[in-house]
């Protein structure tokens, strides 16, 4: 059987492009600069330069040169200027704003992520097995003495207790050996090199219970360091890999990638009905804006406007994953009259961003039909990750 989840790795422009295609469609679409510059999950061993209380934020220097802003409540207390300290990169640099950083470090697995700004052991919510959700945290609580948290990943279900401890312990080791680096290397040395985030992304992945990925690829660097990381994670069961090696016609022909990106960049996207959707990204929010367009319905005016309305839903979901909207989105549908079709239109807007892996919260409807949304940041809007954008033009 035909395999319709497919993740494609192929170089682009001095970037990598990565794209998500599940039942056919593609789904995540991102680019990743290929040089070797502080990055997400990095950790650095910085030198605090400067404190200011007004805005509750300290500034680290994690290399000559490259400032980083730590938040005061993800600091530690009695922080002072000239004070070194590790800090791991939270967001990465974005147009005039330094990277966010954090003293309280995050480290991934498979099955288990590590924090050391916590004290508790928390499990998935897609869990919901509470007699499992139990069993684990209490195997767990005897690695708390080393004032480490754990949250269990969704992969982790099912998955031999044994397992768990083991990965949880493992990570433990590897705070232990970024600990003892910090206090022997030099300021602004790079403690730990985390895993490049397009490999990352794959962990989360992984917790798709159930389903299997094709890693497609027609860059042989990027092929073995796909085996490499996929073979060291344990992770062969649930991704296979592909070296595609079609000389006379090339990966990105095959998957018409140029019309797929500039599809995702294009301001208006066409539903079936005839409608479609104007996504507008602003400095402060972005607005998508619903129109009827070349819609035709029957006679009833509002069961028309309805079933648009729930097309475009649907669309909007699939919208800001692709296109990885974030912060505040305004949605302004079309004007209904029954408050029980807005209520419906709501439900089918949380039930179709319930997919979305990064988390989105459907706030309310407005009497003017503008729904308000918050999508969580974890990186720039794929409009602001290609570097280079003439070909598309």
């Amino acid at each position: 059987m035909k395999n319709k989840n497919r993740i494609l790795l192929t170089p682009w422009n001095q970037q990598l492009f990565f794209g998500l295609w599940e039942n056919d469609r593609p789904s995540e679409l991102a680019f990743f600069d290929l040089e070797d510059q502080p990055k997400q999950g990095d950790i650095y061993l910085g030198r605090v330069t400067d404190i200011v209380p007004g805005i509750q934020a300290a500034f680290v220097l994690l290399t000559p040169g490259q400032s980083a802003y730590l938040p005061l409540d993800q600091a530690p207390p009695n922080l002072h200027c000239g004070d070194e300290l590790a800090v791991q990169i939270t967001k990465e640099a974005q147009k005039t704003k330094d990277p966010v950083v954090s003293s309280h470090l995050t480290l991934p697995g498979k099955l288990v992520v590590l924090h050391t700004g916590m004290d508790r052991i928390s499990v998935s919510v897609k869990i919901t097995d509470e007699d499992w959700k139990e069993s684990v945290k209490s195997f767990l609580t005897p690695l708390l003495a080393s004032s480490c948290g754990f949250v269990v990943r969704t992969g982790a279900y099912q998955m031999p207790l044994s397992a768990v401890y083991e990965e949880a312990a493992h990570q433990i080791q590897r705070y232990k050996q970024i600990c003892q680096a910090a206090a022997t290397r030099s300021c602004y040395t790079r403690l730990w090199q985390s895993e490049p985030p397009w490999l990352a992304r794959l962990y989360g992945l992984a917790g798709h219970a159930g389903q299997s990925f094709e890693i497609l690829t027609d860059c042989p660097a990027y092929f073995e360091q796909v085996q490499t990381f996929l073979s060291g994670q344990n992770l062969m069961e649930q991704f296979s890999l592909r070296l595609y090696e079609d000389s006379s016609y090339s990966l990105n022909k095959l998957y018409r990638l140029e019309t797929v990106i500039s599809d995702a960049l294009n301001r208006q996207v066409w539903l079936k009905s005839g409608g479609y959707l104007v996504i507008e990204p602003t400095e402060a929010m972005v607005v998508i804006d619903v129109n009827t367009g070349k819609a035709k319905g029957n006679k009833n005016k509002e069961e028309t406007i309805l079933k648009l309305n729930l097309e475009a839903a649907a669309e909007v979901a699939h919208q800001m994953r692709l296109r990885n909207l974030s912060g505040m989105i305004l949605i302004d549908f079309i004007d209904m009259k029954h408050k029980s079709n807005q209520e419906l239109l709501l439900d089918k807007l949380r039930e179709a961003v319930r997919l979305d892996p990064v988390g989105v919260s459907v706030v309310d409807i407005t009497k003017l039909g503008i729904v308000e949304c918050t999508r969580r940041k974890i990186a720039a809007p794929l409009h602001e990750q290609i570097s280079i954008r003439k070909t598309l033009v």
